[in-house]
């Protein structure tokens, strides 16, 4: 069994940055929609997240569409090297500053430019 997300977003293009500079993602799979990216596939690892436009995703499924229903989804990342991460993640909102979890994970909280909350976290 495999799960990836797939985060649903008004623009691919500004959040490359953050997935493939910040948390070191390849883009192994773009499909064009309306002059734009319109769903991208990025791996690390094993790791699979996708992106895709609200806008690609209406053309493509329009009643599986529940725009502005819940909230964004919250992603965990447990990372191998938190400090060389957080560096690479330190233009981009930070949500929650560095902390030691009463679970045992150093962690910490960024926004990605989608909306998307973004938790990296270390075994301490």
């Amino acid at each position: 069994m495999k799960l990836t997300p797939v985060l649903l977003m008004d623009d691919i293009e500004s959040s490359l940055l953050f997935w493939r500079e910040g948390l070191g993602f390849t883009v192994t799979l773009e499909v064009p929609h309306e002059g734009h990216l319109g769903f991208v596939i990025l791996v690390r690892e094993g790791i699979e997240v996708m992106l895709q436009t609200w806008a690609s995703a209406k053309a493509d499924a329009p009643e599986a569409v529940l725009e502005g229903k819940g909230q964004p989804t919250n992603l965990f990342l447990e990372v191998q090297d938190f400090h060389s991460v957080r560096s690479a993640l330190s233009a981009f909102p930070v949500l929650m500053p560095e902390r030691v979890a009463s679970y045992g994970m150093r962690e910490m909280g960024f926004l990605a430019p989608s909306g998307h909350p973004v938790w990296i976290a270390t075994r301490v």
